[in-house]
Order: C-alpha cells, then structure tokens, then sequence
C-alpha cells in the first residue's frame, strides 16, 4: 500500500473528516471542478532509514496534507479533523503553515507529517 493510500485510509476512515469532505481526499492535485472542502496530499520527502549492517527496509515519509476550503474558519476546522485523525492514527506532525490563494478565492492550511512505511 502506499503512503498516498494509507493517509487516504485514515482520513477518509475518520467520521469527522469524513462529515466534512466525503471523499475528496486525493494525492498531488485536486480536480479543477472539485468542491471544498478538500484534501491534497503531497509527498514532500522519502529518507531511507540505513544501518551500517542491513540494507534499509524503512523509510522515513514526510506528507503534507493541503487542506482547502472556501473560508479561513472552514480550513481551519477540517485541519484540526485531519490533525486529530492522523495522530490518532500514530503520525507525527512537523509542522503547520496557512495562506489565502486569491486565484480561486481558497483558503489553505497545510499540515506536515512524518509517517515511517
């Protein structure tokens, strides 16, 4: 399964989330014609975890997950849904950055995670 999979998984798997943007959860680009609220999900970085012994057989993920909406209170609330699902899950989040994108009149929060796979 991969990191896209996974993340989709609990996201879509979490009730709140869920209540707030059904399905539209999808990796790299959301559908020009796609409502908000919806979720992006970026994978921003893969480090393999080495030893000096074995070869790697785990990689460090960091995924940023675009949460978009039509307001900034929208944005914010489906990002704490998120937040809470995917650390309910065990994901680690790094970090948490916002803005207004005025091309397409959107508000984004956008969460950083680090999962290992």
């Amino acid at each position: 399964m991969s990191v896209y999979e996974t993340i989709r998984g609990f996201l879509v798997g979490d009730s709140t989330v869920a209540g707030i943007v059904g399905a539209r959860v999808s990796p790299l680009v959301r559908a020009q014609d796609e409502a908000v609220p919806a979720v992006v999900l970026v994978l921003l970085a893969v480090q393999p975890f080495t030893t000096l012994v074995d070869p790697p057989d785990l990689n460090s993920n960091v995924v940023q997950v675009n949460c978009w909406a039509s307001t900034h209170d929208a944005a914010q609330t489906l990002s704490s849904a998120c937040r809470d699902a995917l650390e309910t899950a065990g994901l680690v989040m790094r970090g948490q950055a916002e803005r207004y994108e005025p091309t397409v009149d959107e508000y984004l929060v956008s969460l950083e995670f680090l999962i290992w796979t």
